[in-house]
């Protein structure tokens, strides 16, 4: 169940978020926290804002976690105006609907990040971080954590009762899982090759299950930062990644399987140099 994004003005005038919203200095934003139960529908962030200006606007991204979008909630960069008249107002809150799916899953984050627009520059347009000219605020940094528990229990048949927890054979009959019987990354994923360079705007993974086994998510990450985020049905669907950085950098991928066991593995590349249009010989 999906819901619109709302930012909620208590009893300010809609016409006032219109208004021009002049950046200073001494702007301070701030962006609580939020925790809501799947089927509570929505996330609320509360905002403060202090400043000597009369309003100020500002820009606020959703990003993924161990929660994504739209599995989970619903991605949204909203753009504001908050009217301060030199002081603190803190009568807004940033909303953002949650999918309540019915299905039992662990304890899920997502996060949110905010860049003041300074006088003079055109907001971005409100929308889905990350698609077309949208951008997802990548830069800034974290601003606030939404938790969503869910409130689905285990399927279980009816009337069935707890099945007992399973006895655990002595220590020295267990046997050891040895390292090679784990698949290895490159079972689960295909990625470019490092033997040569690689395009800024055509990076290609493609995951696969394993033989035997299924993926139930994948995280990809670029220097470090989350660019990407699969799980349920779009779990293998190709990854595109675009506006890769410059020069050498590392791509780390984290596969988890329906089993729980945890694949994980890296690799390093390098962008293509920009190709340089060949000189035209003089006219004689």
């Amino acid at each position: 169940m999906r819901f619109p994004v709302r930012i909620i003005p208590c009893a300010v005038a809609a016409a006032t978020l219109l208004a021009a919203a002049p950046a200073r200095a001494d702007t301070q934003v701030t962006i609580g926290d939020a925790t809501v139960a799947e089927a509570g529908f929505k996330l609320s962030f509360p905002l403060t804002v202090t400043s000597d200006a009369p309003s100020v606007t500002i820009a606020v991204a959703t990003r993924p976690d161990s929660a994504i979008a739209p599995d989970d909630f619903t991605a949204r960069l909203a753009v504001f105006t908050i009217p301060t008249n030199g002081g603190t107002n803190t009568a807004y809150r940033l909303e953002i609907p949650v999918t309540d799916d019915k299905v039992f899953e662990p304890t899920e984050t997502m996060t949110v990040a905010y860049r003041v627009i300074p006088t003079g520059e055109v907001p971005p347009v409100p929308g889905t971080p990350g698609v077309g000219a949208t951008p997802d605020l990548a830069a800034e940094p974290t601003a606030a954590t939404g938790t969503i528990t869910d409130d689905d229990a285990p399927a279980t048949k009816p009337g069935a009762s707890t099945p007992p927890p399973p006895t655990v054979p002595p220590a020295t009959t267990q046997t050891p899982v040895s390292a090679a019987s784990k698949p290895s990354l490159t079972s689960v994923a295909k990625m470019p090759s490092t033997k040569q360079c690689v395009s800024r705007r055509n990076f290609r993974i493609r995951l696969r299950a394993p033989k035997g086994g299924k993926i139930a998510s994948a995280t990809v990450k670029v220097r470090g930062k989350t660019v990407a985020a699969r799980k349920g049905k779009r779990v293998t669907a190709p990854i595109d990644l675009r506006g890769l950085p410059k020069g050498r950098f590392k791509v780390s991928i984290t596969v988890t399987l329906a089993d729980g066991s945890v694949i994980t593995g890296s690799r390093t590349y390098r962008t293509c140099a920009p190709k340089q249009k060949a000189a035209s010989s003089p006219k004689v």
